[in-house]
């Protein structure tokens, strides 16, 4: 199964499951702490990228975020928003040094893991030729 990105987002936060009762008041948090961010441009590489989700059951065509974006505005927010999770008990993002926030422009849940090898083995075929 496939299908193109309906709404474009970069995401903030791991997806967190959450007891009904905590929905509320985390909002509340999140909407005091974003509110204090001002609009910005993002940009994004050229490249598509693959990223795969931590079950390895959805994979992702996206363009990764420009290193500069990152550091000055997502950076920050994902700091915030890992804040208001660990208020709640709930995990943090990545560390910064591992987070690659992108825009998914499609996704699948065909393993498309076999094909990237096999098209990165005829890649260094031709580097090599």
């Amino acid at each position: 199964r496939a299908g193109r990105a309906d709404a474009y987002h970069v995401s903030l936060s791991q997806t967190v499951m959450l007891r009904h009762p905590f929905i509320a008041p985390l909002l509340a948090k999140l909407t005091e702490t974003l509110a204090r961010t001002d609009r910005f441009w993002l940009s994004f590489g050229s490249a598509v990228d693959i990223y795969t989700n931590e079950g390895r059951d959805r994979f992702f065509a996206a363009h990764t975020a420009a290193p500069h974006c990152k550091q000055q505005w997502i950076d920050p927010l994902v700091d915030g928003v890992d804040r208001c999770l660990a208020a709640f008990g709930l995990p943090a993002y990545f560390p910064k040094q591992h987070r690659k926030p992108h825009v998914s422009l499609a996704w699948t849940t065909q393993n498309v893991a076999p094909t990237l090898d096999r098209l990165a083995g005829s890649d260094e075929t031709n580097d090599r030729q």
